[in-house]
């Protein structure tokens, strides 16, 4: 059994719903590619997201100053979670969008001033697999294929840092500065 983890460690992330970036969506980019699907841009944009998975590993990244989120869309055209929260500057990093999915249809990108971004959806086999020991930075999403046990989990820094399974449970809560 493959177990996915997230560990997110946003030390500028700023707490917030994705739609508190001025401006409506201005572009809607169609997923392309094969078993990685990419997307990239500039400014505010929609991204389709391909219909009938369960779970998606997203790889945002931005090269720009300015304020970066990604969100994902529902079917009624709500905005639903955030997957990156809002933050200034530049940022790459992996976010899981867990279960249940059936009424996501895109993500919402809002980016903020000049600068690039690209979005990634990501099969597991994409994904860095870890051991029973292991450490890292920023926001990440791994494979473990190994026997459950106890984990003993740190985070040295004063961000927003959370761990949760692919089925979206959380193992650490989201938690603020060291754990």
């Amino acid at each position: 059994m493959i177990v996915m983890l997230v560990a997110c460690s946003g030390a500028d992330a700023q707490e917030g719903p994705g739609s508190s970036l001025p401006g409506a969506a201005d572009t809607t980019v169609p997923m392309f590619g094969g078993a990685h699907l990419t997307a990239s841009g500039t400014g505010n944009a929609v991204v389709d997201l391909p219909a009938g998975n369960e779970a998606y590993v997203v790889r945002a990244a931005f090269a720009g100053a300015g304020r970066f989120f990604v969100s994902v869309l529902l079917a009624d055209g709500s905005e639903g979670a955030p997957v990156v929260i809002p933050r200034d500057g530049p940022y790459d990093g992996m976010q899981l969008i867990p279960p249940p999915l059936a009424s996501a249809t895109a993500l919402t990108v809002g980016a903020e001033g000049a600068g690039e971004w690209t979005i990634e959806l990501l099969e597991a086999t994409d994904l860095d697999e870890v051991g029973a020991e292991f450490s890292g930075d920023g926001d990440a999403v791994l494979r473990y294929d190994g026997p459950a046990g106890v984990a003993h989990v740190t985070h040295d820094t004063g961000g927003t840092f959370y761990v949760m399974t692919a089925a979206g449970d959380r193992v650490v809560p989201y938690h603020v500065g060291v754990y």
